[in-house]
């Protein structure tokens, strides 16, 4: 039976990231939303920790549950905490809809919005809605360079 190893990065790893990205940005306040389950959590706190090591403000967070199809209340909360940047734990349907409702709020005109996980998945169905969004991907398999092309000695079972 042939193995399969995945190396990837934690959650955590990518906040850590992303808030030392964010130590030289003119932003001083940041606010949080992460998906209520262990990564959300432990992306957010890790942001937290990061944020306020470099001097800066982190004036609040906020949790959604999986599925949240309305984030309004959420986009309320974070409009009202006054931060200049927003960082967005989220994936999947829930980070696209919460994109998409964003936009809608204007809420990318008045807060910097970064994450650590920026998926095609995403970029696609949210459209316009993640345009400003600063982030990054682990892996894109649509950067079409010879790299990324699938190989036959990668495909092959040992």
């Amino acid at each position: 039976m042939p193995n399969f190893f995945r190396a990837n990065t934690s959650g955590p790893m990518g906040a850590r990231t992303i808030a030392l990205y964010l130590k030289d940005a003119p932003q001083k306040t940041f606010y949080a939303i992460g998906l209520d389950y262990a990564w959300g959590h432990s992306s957010v706190s890790v942001f937290e920790k990061e944020i306020q090591r470099s001097g800066k403000d982190f004036v609040g967070k906020v949790f959604a549950p999986q599925g949240t199809k309305d984030y309004s209340t959420y986009i309320t909360k974070i409009r009202q905490a006054n931060a200049e940047g927003l960082y967005v734990a989220m994936s999947g349907d829930d980070a696209t809809a919460f994109y998409q409702q964003s936009a809608q709020f204007k809420l990318g005109e008045k807060v910097q919005m970064v994450t650590e996980l920026l998926d095609i998945l995403n970029l696609k169905p949210a459209g316009d809605a993640t345009l400003g969004l600063v982030g990054s991907s682990r892996y894109t398999y649509t950067y079409d360079i010879p790299r990324t092309a699938p190989s036959s000695s990668a495909s092959r079972t040992r």
